[in-house]
């Protein structure tokens, strides 16, 4: 996920909307160093809570692969990391 500090969506909130929901962008909103929410779209939105829901009856989901080319990543465990 992309890290974007919660001024910066407060100045282009179209902008990141539109990428959320046409590229498949997800964002980590941080308001200084600490991260406050995720911003999604909805198809991801939607995609994750039939990932969700599948694993909860039991099904078995493929991993799903992410293609990563911006430099502000936020990985998974960054972000745990950020949040304890």
């Amino acid at each position: 996920m992309k890290s974007v500090p919660a001024q910066d969506l407060r100045l282009r909130l179209g902008e990141y909307l539109d990428r959320a929901n046409l590229s498949g962008d997800a964002f980590v909103v941080t308001r200084g160093e600490r991260p406050k929410a995720v911003l999604l779209g909805v198809t991801q939105y939607v995609e994750m809570l039939d990932r969700l829901e599948a694993l909860e009856e039991g099904h078995v989901v493929p991993s799903r692969v992410v293609s990563l080319d911006d430099t502000e990543v936020v990985t998974k465990e960054q972000l745990k990391a950020m949040i304890r």
